[in-house]
């Protein structure tokens, strides 16, 4: 069951330093490449079976899901993750 949902959530990633080692005089690798991507973001499940913050981008890119305990851990790891907060989520019209 969908408890909460996002669509179209503008998500922007990379931009990432390099922080690994280097062999001395190598030349420091460019940062990754800055991507933006349209997502669509849901928390999924029940209380027997745990919850599921489910991404995937509209354009195939990004995808993928994580298991939670409760629907508050989801929550707060899809703050961590994309920057969503508790006024973001639309809640599950069927669920009430």
């Amino acid at each position: 069951m969908i408890i909460k949902q996002i669509s179209g959530w503008q998500f922007r990633w990379g931009g990432d330093e390099h922080t690994g080692w280097l062999p001395p005089g190598a030349a420091k690798p460019a940062p990754t490449a800055v991507r933006t991507a349209q997502l669509n973001i849901s928390i999924e499940g029940d209380s027997e079976s745990g919850f599921l913050l489910i991404y995937s981008s509209n354009d195939g890119s990004l995808a993928g899901d994580n298991w939670y305990k409760t629907v508050r851990d989801a929550e707060l790891d899809a703050t961590r993750r994309f920057g969503v907060k508790a006024r973001d989520w639309l809640p599950n019209q069927a669920a009430g």
